[in-house]
């Protein structure tokens, strides 16, 4: 049985540029993980799904953006 995992929060601590992605299954496809910021390239991202799940608003966007 699929269990969908939580929204992945990625955030970038050189420029502050951050996405958050909601994966619709346990696969995960193309565009689903994030590796380098599209802002500045910065490889170093910070996932914050660890630490947190995504917020409500954080939520929301995802869903509008995907």
């Amino acid at each position: 049985m699929p269990i969908r995992p939580r929204p992945i929060t990625y955030h970038c601590p050189k420029c502050q540029w951050s996405k958050t992605i909601q994966p619709r299954s346990d696969a995960l496809m193309p565009g689903d993980r994030v590796d380098t910021c599209p802002r500045c390239g910065h490889t170093d991202l910070e996932e914050t799904t660890q630490n947190r799940p995504a917020s409500l608003l954080e939520k929301i966007r995802a869903a509008f953006t995907q």
